[in-house]
């Protein structure tokens, strides 16, 4: 029966979403829309109006995949109709914004959550009017408590007429609460999580502290059964159960469980911006945490630097790396892990803490695939940390991993190996074990059996297309500044790519691409990163087909470009600051109609002949 109830009233709350019309901006009210919303509500979603929301989608999807911008269009105005089942909605504010307000945390085995919708409206009496058919509005009871009844489907639902707000509800002790006054959510939510959700196109807050006091015990027993998942060898991946990848996971996920212990509210958003789809998520902490005494040492910055990085290539990263947050998770930035108690680990943490004590500043990299590229650091003491960093690859021995490949032997080290426009550069030559990598990151099949021995050829096979068998790396500095890392093939071609670097020669910045995905992310973030869509998808799509193609009925052509798409930044930011932290996504609209160009004609084709 709860089922029945809940579906019913979240189809109510999704008509309500899908019909009411609103323009760009939030409610221009010196009230912010939020006074309304119960200050302990503790899960709020919000959405800016259909309309609005509406059009911006199909814009959206016209920009990227014009052939199915009508079908989805039609698909959205069955989906209304449909809906409303003859109802009508009338009285709704043009801009008014719609809120989905759980003031309670919903519980296990309850019916139906302690919720309500509200709706802005311009006029209480025909909204409720509209949404009754005849006979339901025939049965409207008003109680001098300050609400109304009626019954809606054999389900009892409470209307309260609130300060030019419509608030729907099906439980009785939420209207009351309505009728009140009481603090609203805008004097309790931190200005700018409160600005983001209501400029959203689609938003849900979610008060972690609440979530906490009501799931505290399952979420402390979700955390063992993860770590003893991790400690029995399950998703582990590269390198099996060992204690380096133990402490590597232990690396990420305690800080993990830490900053949600700290936390005090989470942010996730959706945007459909005419160029693209924007996603955010950003999460608060307490100021006295243990969570926030890594988030002061954090600094945002624009990075203008990387638009110097060359171009041409298919993933660039950007970041400022706090010296705090180098000696603290080192290992998980190199992708090494060893045994923790070996002499080896303990001469990699402390080339990592000398690494650190020479205060690196912003790190730039532009890679392909395989491999190969440049990057560079920025420190106040780069000797050092060049010095510094020819001890850690000395610290490396065959059978531990480096870049989350492991390696076959120790690696080649010459020191001092080339002198090149003031740059002393030492020289590496890494081999990949890529058997061992792929049978300890394959995980055992449904009863414990093992991958195909074919299958796990293929894997290497197109491995090595993706990591190649090895990486030569040539690394140092010209004793100012400057330290740079360049992976090639051979010499020649690391001093060409140097070259074009220090001559800010065919820079990523001149790329038209860049500058689109730029705009769309954070002005300031911490780290930046950007794929070539089109590009890295080829190179995928193209490691699937081998990989698969003997054992799935891949039709031939399904995963080959049709054409070669042009560049596409797909971008995502992290930013780190005081009492905050966040997360954005950047999906451009010219990278879908890229794919769309690549895979599509052979995508329908598949599917109108059943594949």
């Amino acid at each position: 029966m709860w089922r029945i109830r809940w579906t019913g009233w979240s189809a109510l709350a999704l008509t309500l979403i899908l019909v009411v019309p609103a323009t760009a901006a939030p409610v221009a009210d010196d009230e912010s829309p939020l006074a309304q919303v119960p200050a302990g509500s503790p899960i709020v979603v919000q959405i800016h109006g259909f309309e609005r929301t509406k059009e911006r989608l199909i814009t959206l999807i016209k920009n990227a995949v014009p052939d199915l911008a009508k079908l989805a269009e039609d698909k959205i105005e069955e989906g209304i109709k449909e809906g409303l089942e003859g109802r009508e909605l009338k009285g709704l504010a043009k801009d008014g914004p719609i809120f989905i307000v759980f003031t309670e945390m919903p519980k296990k085995g309850e019916d139906v959550p302690k919720m309500a919708v509200l709706v802005k409206v311009t006029k209480y009496a025909d909204f409720r009017d509209g949404i009754l058919t005849d006979d339901e509005r025939k049965g409207i009871k008003a109680d001098p408590a300050g609400y109304e009844e009626a019954v809606i489907k054999n389900e009892t639902a409470y209307f309260v007429d609130g300060k030019g707000y419509a608030i729907v509800t099906p439980h009785k002790d939420v209207a009351a609460q309505f009728t009140k006054k009481q603090p609203g959510l805008d004097k309790k939510l931190d200005k700018v999580l409160a600005k983001k959700l209501l400029d959203s196109d689609l938003g849900v807050y979610v008060d972690t502290v609440a979530v906490r006091k009501e799931y505290g015990e399952q979420i402390k027993e979700f955390r063992k059964e993860i770590q003893k998942m991790f400690e029995d060898g399950g998703g582990i991946g590269i390198g099996g159960a060992n204690k380096g990848n133990l402490e590597m996971v232990k690396l990420v996920m305690d800080p993990a469980f830490q900053a949600f212990e700290d936390s005090n509210a989470f942010l996730f958003t959706i945007e459909f911006r005419p160029e693209g789809l924007a996603v955010h998520a950003q999460a608060t902490v307490a100021p006295e945490s243990k969570t926030n005494v890594l988030l002061k040492a954090a600094k945002p910055t624009a990075m203008t630097e990387m638009a110097g990085l060359p171009g041409g290539r298919i993933t660039y990263t950007a970041s400022h790396l706090a010296p705090e947050y180098l000696k603290k998770f080192g290992p998980f930035v190199y992708g090494i892990t060893n045994d923790p108690d070996s002499k080896e680990a303990k001469a990699l943490l402390d080339a990592v803490n000398q690494i650190a004590k020479s205060n690196p500043k912003v790190s730039l990299k532009a890679a392909n695939v395989p491999p190969g590229g440049i990057e560079s650091w920025t420190y106040e003491d780069p000797v050092v940390a060049s010095t510094s960093q020819l001890r850690l690859f000395e610290s490396l021995k065959g059978g531990e991993t480096y870049s989350n490949v492991v390696l076959k032997d120790k690696p080649e080290i010459k020191a001092s190996a080339k002198k090149h426009r003031g740059y002393d550069l030492h020289y590496i030559n890494l081999t990949w074990d890529l058997e061992a990598t792929v049978a300890k990151s394959l995980p055992p099949m449904p009863g414990g059996v093992a991958f195909p021995p074919e299958f796990q050829t293929k894997m290497v096979g197109g491995m090595k297309k993706l990591m190649g068998e090895g990486s030569k790396v040539w690394f140092g500095t010209d004793g100012k500044n400057g330290f740079v890392s360049i992976t090639a093939d051979d010499w020649e071609s690391a001093q060409k790519l140097l070259d074009n670097y220090l001559d800010k020669k065919g820079t990523l910045g001149e790329e038209k691409a860049y500058a689109e995905a730029r705009k769309h992310l954070p002005a300031e973030a911490t780290l930046i990163s950007l794929i070539d869509v089109p590009a890295y998808a080829a190179i995928m799509t193209e490691y699937a087909q081998n990989l698969l193609g003997g054992f799935l009925p891949i039709p031939a052509d399904l995963l080959t470009p049709a054409v070669k798409g042009k560049t596409s930044f797909l971008g995502f930011s992290v930013t780190l600051q005081p009492e905050r932290g966040s997360v954005d996504f950047w999906l451009p609209a010219s990278a879908v109609s890229e794919l769309y160009k690549m895979y599509g004609d052979a995508a329908k084709k598949a599917i109108g002949g059943g594949s």
